[in-house]
């Protein structure tokens, strides 16, 4: 009885890190006291904003109770109970995705069938996207591919080096041109 009790909180564990990182919807009555820690017995460090429907959970909490999202420069944690999964309609690229590095400072978003590039000091550049795919072992791996742009987005911890969050996914991408860029940077399925 013990192995299969076992077992099936294997098979929840799974089922609820399929979710993450993703998009939840904070549940209307749920308690709005973000912590320091995965604990209930955690520092409050802040409280979600009423007006705040929708967290980004990058990370749960070694025994699945607690979900660390992002909030303002940083993260905090809630409990898991407070949180719904919002339905996605599909790939990472076909939802709200922005991505960012540094040294040199870019940002990348979607936007409808397309990818916009900045590098600062640069004229924007949209890429309409050509091609995507999962990778076909592991769902955490994604790729969209434009005329001279090959994105790949992966569920991962990353850190922006600039600020004390710590995102749930990375990137890479190649720009090919005059010279071939390798960059990398974080990426997050809230608008910015």
């Amino acid at each position: 009885m013990t192995r299969l009790f076992g077992i099936v909180l294997m098979i929840a564990a799974n089922a609820a890190w399929a979710d993450i990182p993703g998009l939840y919807s904070v549940n209307p009555d749920a308690p709005r006291a973000l912590r320091e820690n995965p604990r209930a017995t955690s520092v409050i460090s802040d409280r979600l904003p009423d007006e705040r429907d929708t967290v980004e959970v990058t990370e749960l909490s070694d025994n699945g109770d607690w979900a660390r999202i992002l909030h303002g420069e940083g993260n905090a944690w809630m409990p898991l109970d407070a949180l719904s999964a919002l339905e996605t309609t599909g790939g990472r690229f076909e939802n709200p995705l922005y991505c960012a590095g540094t040294e040199p400072f870019w940002t990348l978003r979607t936007e409808n069938d397309a990818l916009v590039f900045d590098e600062m000091g640069e004229p924007s550049a949209n890429f309409e996207v050509q091609t995507r795919a999962t990778s076909g072992n592991t769902t955490a791996h994604e790729l969209a591919v434009a005329d001279s742009l090959s994105v790949i987005v992966r569920a991962a911890a990353c850190s922006d080096g600039m600020t004390d969050r710590s995102y749930g996914l990375s990137v890479n991408l190649v720009l090919r041109g005059a010279q071939t860029q390798l960059l990398s940077g974080c990426c997050t399925l809230q608008a910015q």
